[in-house]
Formats: C-alpha cells, structure tokens, sequence
C-alpha cells in the first residue's frame, strides 16, 4: 500500500504514533506541492489532514494525561503520613464543598492520637 493510499485510508482505530506522524507529514507535503505545481488541493486531503491533525493533538494530550496521573501517583506515595493525611483533609473540604454538605465532625482524641 502506497503513502497516498494509506493517507486516502486514515483510520483513527487503526494507527500508531509514528504513522500518524508520517501521515500528517505526507499531507503537509502533498498540499506544498499541490500550491508548487498550482493546483487546488482536493477537498479529501484537506479533509483528512484536519483529521490527522486532531488524531495527534487527542493523541498527545491522552499520553500527557496518563504521565500526569502517574507523576501524581508517584509522588503520593513519597508522601509522609502527615502529609498525606493534609491532602485527603483538603481533598475532603474540597468534596464536601462541592456536595454542598457540612464538613464532618472532627474524631475524638484517644490515647493513641493525643
């Protein structure tokens, strides 16, 4: 299958990063020589350029989201106890806030937390 075929073709569901990143470049070559050679660049390569262009923006930010949620695992569980417990307390406020309930009554002190 040729790089125009492929580019004709472009299935989301179907693609990885690198060939998505050859697709986009391809097009954007394609659509330089078509203005080179002075023609009006067909509606479809238009149309699957834009297509191609979201895949990857989309593409990206999912990668960027899932390291971002890994950082932020990561560095929850270099977290003391103290600080940890800081963070579900404003976690909690934030919640409860946004329920629109009042905040909890604070536990007892017993022998083993006073």
């Amino acid at each position: 299958m040729t790089q125009l075929d492929q580019l004709r073709a472009f299935d989301a569901d179907r693609i990885s990063t690198d060939e998505g990143i050859s697709l986009a470049l391809y097009a954007r070559q394609l659509k330089e020589e078509y203005g080179i050679q002075k023609f009006p660049i067909p509606d479809w390569l238009t149309e699957k350029s834009r297509a191609i262009s979201r895949w990857l923006e989309t593409h990206r930010r999912d990668i960027l989201e899932r390291k971002l949620t890994e950082a932020r695992a990561l560095k929850t569980t270099l977290m003391t106890p103290t600080e940890r417990r800081a963070q579900l307390e404003a976690d909690i406020a934030k919640l409860e806030q946004e329920l629109g309930v009042a905040p909890a009554p604070a536990p007892a002190a017993t022998a083993e937390t006073a």
